[in-house]
């Protein structure tokens, strides 16, 4: 697998939310790269943390706008956020307690989870905002 890059094709059409995606996926190829370099423990656990603090952030920064403008999937929305947290916490965990060995695997889930979301979920909130005069 090579580089994680964020595509045109996921532009969702919100500048902010687009420049955070862009900002998730350069986190996400750094984290790759340290794992293909095999970074120290210590190294893999800042990054880890980097990645979730960032991604608690914009997963906040979205839904706040969703409310803002009243999108009706916002729960099923921020469901999957919290799913995706719970998870990225369950792999630092076991990382931190030396039952998981961080892998490819581990970053190809969370691009695939991200592009997923991206393309479907986060896609489907814009035209919302827009109507609202949100974006």
């Amino acid at each position: 697998m090579g580089r994680i890059e964020w595509t045109p094709d996921l532009k969702v059409g919100v500048e902010k939310v687009d420049e955070q995606h862009k900002k998730l996926f350069q986190l996400i190829d750094d984290f790759y790269a340290n794992i293909q370099s095999k970074s120290p423990m210590e190294r893999m656990e800042v990054l880890i943390s980097a990645m979730k603090e960032y991604s608690v952030f914009h997963f906040s920064e979205e839904e706040s706008l969703m409310l803002k403008a009243g999108y009706a999937d916002y729960a099923v929305h921020k469901q999957q956020h919290d799913a995706f947290i719970a998870k990225v916490d369950d792999y630092t965990n076991r990382f931190k307690s030396g039952k998981l060995i961080l892998s490819v695997e581990i970053t190809n889930f969370i691009k695939e989870w991200l592009v997923k979301h991206i393309s479907v979920m986060d896609k489907a909130y814009a035209p919302t905002l827009a109507e609202k005069g949100i974006i």
